[in-house]
C-alpha cells in the first residue's frame, strides 16, 4: 500500500492552477493524476496540497486537500510524511499529463526502491540533450542526468545539470528504505534556504516542489532509479495551449502496441536483436494471455536448455540437430520472460536472481552434455575443454559485475554534492594528465562514440566482441548441428579469450579516467567469499596488505602445476600423486587471504580481487582432482557446483538479491580449496568429490527452494494506518474529512472512464 501527496501549488499564465486545466472530456488535470494514483499505483491515502486560495476551487470537486502556504511549508509536510509513513511515499506534481504505461513502472506497488520519471524531451519538444549543459530544462520540467539507470545530477534555477540527458517528470516514488533520506533532504533544504543565492521560492517557482526535492535527494547520495519514458508521452502542462498539445499526443499513439515494442531491450546483442526480439514480442503478448508469470517461463527455459543438453550427450547428428533446436527455443524463452517482467511489470528481486541463476546453469549444462556426447561417438574426452569453457566464463563474469560496481562507486561519488555547490565538484582520483589518463579518456570518448551511432558497424562490432550470452548461443547452435563438439569448443574458447583479453585491456586503461579506486562501500568479505577459517584468522591477524598481486602470482603458479600435468612437462614434485606443490599452493593461497582480508580494496585494480580468488579457487580443485586421478565427469560436477555459489554472489550485488542465508554451510573458497586438497592428499579425492558435489548442491537447492516459498509471501510493506491523521492537528494546515460513502469524486470518474476506453 502506497500514500501520496499531490502538489498543486503552480499556475498557467492567467492565473488558474495548472491542475485544474481543463483536460478534455475527462474533467480537469488533476482528476486524471488522481485515478492514475488510484488505479495504477493502488494508492489509499492520498492528498492534494494547494495554497490556501485555490483550497476552495478543488475542495468544489470533492478533493481532499492540504493548504501549505509556500515551499518551506511543502517540505515541512514532506518531511512529517516521510517520518510517519512505513510504506512507499510518492510525490508528485498536479499538472502531469502521462499515459498509464509511462507511469505504471514508478507507480506499481511491485516497484519497491526509490524511482524518478524521466522524460526525453522537455515540454517543447526539444531533445534535452542537446540543450546546453547546465540548462535547466523548460518551465516546470528541470533538466537532468542519467547514468547507468539512476538520476545523478538535477538542475535548477542556480543548480547546473551538466551533460544533462532529459528531464525531470514531476512524479518521484520513495521506497521505504529511503523515507529517512527524504526527511533528511527535506531538512538539507530548510537549512539552505536562508543562505540560497536565489530563495528557495525561486527555486521551487523553476522546478516545482517536486523538482527540489529530487535535486536534494540526487545530491545527498539518494540511489534514485531513472524511469525514463520512451516512444509513450509524459508532459506537464503549464497553458490549456498545453494541454491542447498532450491531449493530441496521447491520441497519436497506440499504447498497448507501444508497451509491447517496449518491452524489447533497448540496447541487445547482435543475434538477439535480429534473430529473437524481431518477432519475440508476439510470443509476449501470448505468455500474458495465457497468465504466464517470467518465472515460469524461466523455468520453461531451464527445460528446453536441459532437454538440448541431453540431447548434445546422445552426440549423433540427428542428436545434434535436435540439440541446436531445443536450444535456440530455450533461448527464445530466455529472452521472453525479460520482457514478459518488463511488459506486465511482474517482476521481483527474486525473479532476477532467478534468470542469473539460469543463464549460467543452462549455459555450462549445455557444455557437460556436449563433452559427454563427444566421448559417446568417439571424439575423444572433451572433458577438459568444457572445464576450460566453464572457467574462462565465469572469470569473464565476474569481472563484468566488479567493473560495473566500480562503475557504481564513480557515479555515486559523481552524484553527491553539498547544495550550495552550483556544479558538482570533480570526482577525486587518480592524477590528471598521465599517459594513462589520457588514454583512459580517449579509449571512453571513443566506446561512447560507438555505442551512440546505433546500427552502424561500429556499434555492432562493441556489442559483439565482447561474446555476449546471445553469440554464445549462436555459435554454440551453429556449429554443433553443423560440425561436432571440437569446433565448438574451439570457436568458444577462442573467441571468449579475446573478448576476455578486449575488455580487460580497455577496463584497465578506463579505469584510472573515471577517477575513482575504491570498492569499500561493499561488504568485500562477503563479496570475496572468505570462509569462516580466513574471517577467524583475519581477524586476529588484521592484514591489510594489497590483494590483487599475492592471489594472481598464486593463481598463475597453481596454473603452471595444472599444465604440468596435462602437458607432461616433467617439473620435478609437480607430477601426479606429488601433492608437495598443491598443499603448499593452498596453504599460500589461505594465507594471502587472510593478509589482504581487512585490506579497503581501494587499489585501482583491486576490483580484479574477487576474479582473481574465483580463478585460483578453480584452478586449485582442477589441479587436486587432476593429480588424484578424479574422473573428469566428476570434477566437472563439482565445479558446477562451486559456481554456483559464485554467481549467487554476482546475483546479490548485482540484482540485490539472494535466498541463500547460510553461506557459511559452503565453507567459503578456503574451506573448500582446503577440504578437496586434504581428501586429495588423503587419496579419497573420488568419493570426497561425488559427496561434496552432492552436499553442495542439496544445500543450493534447499536454500533456493525456502528462498522462492519466502518471495512469495514477500508482501509491499504496510502503510501506517491513518498516517494523514498526522496533519489534523498540525497548526495552519487544513485537512478536511473523507468523503460521505457513497459518493464518487470526479478522480474516480475519470478514472472509470479511462478503464472503459481502454477495454
Amino acid at each position: 500500500m502506497s500514500g501520496a501527496l499531490v502538489f498543486a501549488t503552480e499556475w498557467s499564465p492567467d492565473g488558474t492552477p495548472t491542475g485544474l486545466l481543463p483536460l478534455g472530456g475527462q474533467g480537469v488535470v488533476i482528476d486524471r493524476v488522481l485515478g492514475q494514483l488510484r488505479t495504477l499505483g493502488k494508492v489509499e491515502e492520498l492528498r492534494v496540497v494547494t495554497r490556501p486560495a485555490d483550497a476552495a476551487a478543488f475542495r468544489e470537486r470533492g478533493i481532499a486537500v492540504i493548504e501549505s502556504a509556500d515551499p518551506a511549508s511543502d517540505l515541512a509536510l514532506i518531511a512529517e510524511a516521510a517520518r510517519t509513513v512505513t510504506g512507499s511515499l510518492i510525490v508528485a506534481a498536479a499538472d502531469l499529463v502521462a499515459h498509464d504505461g509511462a507511469l505504471l513502472p514508478v507507480l506499481s506497488p511491485r516497484v519497491r526502491s526509490t524511482v524518478g520519471l524521466v522524460g526525453s524531451q522537455d515540454a517543447g519538444g526539444q531533445d534535452a540533450s542537446d540543450q546546453d549543459a547546465g540548462d535547466q530544462g523548460a518551465g516546470n520540467q528541470p533538466a537532468v542526468r542519467c547514468e547507468r539507470g539512476r538520476i545523478t545530477a538535477v538542475g535548477s534555477t542556480w543548480h547546473r545539470a551538466t551533460g544533462a540527458s532529459g528531464t525531470f517528470g514531476g512524479l518521484i516514488k520513495i521506497g521505504s528504505g529511503d523515507l529517512e533520506a527524504l526527511a533528511r533532504a527535506c531538512d538539507d533544504l530548510a537549512d539552505f534556504a536562508p543562505t540560497s543565492p536565489v530563495g528557495l521560492e525561486a527555486l521551487a517557482g523553476s522546478a516545482g516542489t517536486t523538482g527540489v526535492l529530487l535535486l536534494a535527494l540526487v545530491r545527498g547520495g539518494t540511489s534514485v532509479g531513472a524511469h525514463r519514458v520512451r516512444q509513450l508521452i509524459s508532459m506537464r502542462v503549464t497553458s490549456p495551449a498545453a494541454v491542447t498539445e498532450a491531449e493530441r499526443a496521447l491520441a497519436a499513439v497506440d499504447e498497448p502496441a507501444t508497451r509491447l515494442r517496449l518491452a524489447v531491450k533497448e540496447h541487445d546483442d547482435l543475434f538477439t536483436t535480429f534473430f529473437v526480439s524481431s518477432y519475440s514480442p508476439r510470443v509476449v503478448r501470448l505468455a500474458a494471455r495465457l497468465g504466464l508469470t517470467p518465472n515460469t517461463v524461466t523455468w520453461i527455459s531451464i527445460g528446453f536448455a536441459a532437454l538440448s543438453a541431453t540431447a548434445f550427450a546422445l552426440g549423433t547428428r540427428p542428436m545434434l540437430i535436435l540439440g541446436a533446436a531445443l536450444l535456440y527455443v530455450g533461448f527464445l524463452c530466455d529472452c521472453v520472460d525479460g520482457q514478459l517482467a518488463r511488459y506486465t511489470l511482474h517482476y521481483s528481486p527474486f525473479g532476477g536472481w532467478l534468470d542469473t541463476m539460469a543463464d549460467r546453469s543452462k549455459e555450462y549444462l549445455v557444455y557437460g552434455g556436449l563433452a559427454l556426447g563427444a566421448g559417446r561417438v568417439g571424439l575423444g574426452n572433451l572433458w577438459i575443454y568444457a572445464l576450460a569453457a566453464v572457467v574462462l566464463q565465469t572469470v569473464r563474469h565476474m569481472t563484468d559485475t566488479w567493473y560495473g560496481a566500480l562503475q557504481d562507486s564513480a557515479v555515486v561519488q559523481r552524484q553527491r554534492a553539498p547544495l550550495d555547490a552550483r556544479d558538482h565538484p570533480a570526482v577525486p582520483g587518480g592524477a590528471a594528465g598521465t599517459l594513462t589518463d589520457r588514454i583512459g579518456g580517449t579509449l571512453a570518448q571513443l566506446s561512447d562514440r560507438m555505442q551512440s551511432r546505433r546500427g552502424s558497424l561500429a556499434y555492432w562490432f562493441k556489442r559483439t566482441i565482447v561474446f555476449p550470452i546471445g553469440e554464445r548461443w549462436a555459435v554454440i547452435m551453429v556449429t554443433a548441428a553443423l560440425f561436432d563438439a571440437r569446433v565448438t569448443f574451439a570457436c568458444i574458447l577462442g573467441w571468449a579469450t579475446i573478448a576476455l583479453g578486449y575488455t580487460l585491456t580497455g577496463r584497465i586503461l578506463r579505469t584510472r579516467s573515471m577517477r575513482v579506486a575504491t570498492l569499500s562501500e561493499h561488504p568485500m568479505a562477503i563479496h570475496r567469499d572468505d570462509g569462516p577459517i580466513v574471517r577467524w584468522l583475519t581477524g586476529l591477524v588484521g592484514g591489510q596488505l594489497p590483494p590483487l598481486l599475492p592471489i594472481v602470482a598464486i593463481g598463475g603458479a597453481t596454473a603452471a602445476v595444472l599444465l604440468n600435468d596435462l602437458l607432461s612437462w616433467g617439473l620435478p614434485g609437480m607430477g601426479p600423486g606429488d601433492h608437495l606443490a598443491l598443499v603448499v599452493l593452498a596453504a599460500l593461497l589461505v594465507l594471502a587471504g587472510v593478509l589482504t582480508g581487512r585490506n579497503p580494496h581501494t587499489g585501482p585494480l583491486d576490483w580484479l580481487v574477487p576474479a582473481a580468488l574465483r580463478a585460483a579457487e578453480y584452478l586449485l580443485v582442477l589441479a587436486a582432482c587432476r593429480q588424484d586421478g578424479v574422473p573428469r565427469p566428476v570434477v566437472f560436477a563439482l565445479l558446477f557446483a562451486i559456481v554456483l555459489y559464485h554467481y549467487d554472489l554476482a546475483g546479490r550485488l548485482d540484482k540485490r538479491s539472494s535466498p541463500l542465508r547460510v553461506r557459511e554451510l559452503a565453507f567459503g573458497w578456503d574451506g573448500r580449496v582446503l577440504i578437496i586438497v586434504i581428501m586429495a592428499v588423503a587419496g579419497v579425492a573420488e568419493t570426497g568429490a561425488v559427496v561434496f558435489t552432492g552436499y553442495l548442491l542439496a544445500l543450493f537447492a534447499v536454500q533456493g527452494l525456502r528462498g522462492m516459498v519466502a518471495a512469495r509471501r514477500d508482501l509491499e510493506p504496510q502503510l501506517a494506518a491513518g498516517w494523514l491523521a498526522a496533519f489534523e492537528d498540525r497548526p495552519g494546515v487544513s485537512c478536511p474529512a473523507q468523503r460521505r460513502p457513497g459518493t464518487v469524486s470526479a478522480s474516480e470518474t475519470a478514472a472509470t472512464a479511462d478503464r472503459r476506453a481502454q477495454g
